[in-house]
């Protein structure tokens, strides 16, 4: 394997592992071995490091990794089998057995880390892979509306569902990654997509989802719950005949999303502003501590 194809591999199985644990692995390597083996891949140090070296000292680290979590530091010893010890007292290490630590390179306490770093302990989305092995967020792009269909799937506990044979969107084809969540989205209900002028029903997939019309997705994934909206807009920026103002409000009365406090002191939704992916995580998380999953 080429130093590229040993980073896609290593990623691959992490994703894995982090979708179905909720943390990200521990690699267990040598400095030489990697070094040589991923090319000096930098980007791995959000995973804990197990470092293997025969010696009285752990040595130089691989690349990306300024401390090690564990040290493998002989063959017999004390105890059966391979030596190792952790870097860190007892309560150091329960805290990193209870706690699967920051997940996305490029999320360091941020105003929405915690959510993010919950997002992805729950495999609701694992991010991108970067070239030297980094797994970054992105927080700050839109969230597409295929990727929210991902989103709301796995939130929802990825439930047992067969796609349909045909789409039932023009511009969804079944072989699309989110072809399985973006049909289930549309059996529930929770979005049914547009019809277009020649009668065809189109999902719109790459398209950036807009604040209001996460309101909706977000009612309707709760089961559309009887709510009666309020007389007087909370939002300056939202009229009460706005096609979603129930679910706005809805949204809002849920502690889902407050909107802004603008200079003046007026309250703002900014509905037409698309959902970025921080945005989103801070809504799921909040979705899920009221609702459940």
């Amino acid at each position: 394997m080429t130093p590229g194809q040993m980073i896609s591999w290593i990623s691959d199985f992490a994703t894995t592992i982090l979708s179905r644990t909720g943390r990200l692995p521990a690699i267990y390597t040598t400095t030489d071995w990697w070094n040589a083996c991923t090319g000096k891949a930098d980007g791995f140090g959000n995973h804990s490091l197990h470092i293997a070296r025969w010696a009285s000292t752990p040595g130089a680290l691989p690349a990306g990794w300024k401390n090690y979590t564990l040290w493998q530091h002989a063959e017999s010893g004390v105890f059966p089998g391979d030596q190792n010890v952790f870097r860190g007292s007892l309560t150091e290490l329960t805290a990193f057995a209870k706690n699967p630590g920051p997940i996305f390179s490029d999320i360091s306490g941020g105003q929405f880390t915690a959510e993010v770093n919950w997002l992805g302990s729950r495999g609701i989305s694992t991010g991108w892979t970067e070239a030297n092995g980094a797994r970054t967020y992105r927080p700050l792009a839109p969230v597409a509306r295929d990727a929210m269909a991902a989103f709301m799937y796995r939130l929802a506990g990825s439930p047992a569902f067969t796609p349909p044979a045909k789409s039932p969107f023009a511009d969804v084809a079944t072989d699309n990654p989110f072809y399985k969540q973006i049909t289930w989205l549309a059996s529930k209900g929770i979005s049914t997509g547009w019809t277009e002028a020649n009668g065809t029903k189109t999902y719109r997939p790459l398209e950036p989802v807009a604040r209001d019309a996460m309101a909706a997705f977000m009612y309707r994934l709760a089961g559309s719950p009887a709510f009666t909206a309020p007389a007087k807009s909370p939002f300056a920026d939202v009229a009460t005949n706005n096609p979603f103002y129930k679910q706005i409000t809805w949204l809002a009365s849920s502690g889902i999303s407050t909107g802004w406090t603008e200079a003046n002191g007026t309250k703002t939704y900014r509905s037409l502003e698309p959902v970025a992916r921080d945005a989103m995580a801070a809504f799921m998380s909040r979705f899920d501590t009221k609702f459940g999953s």
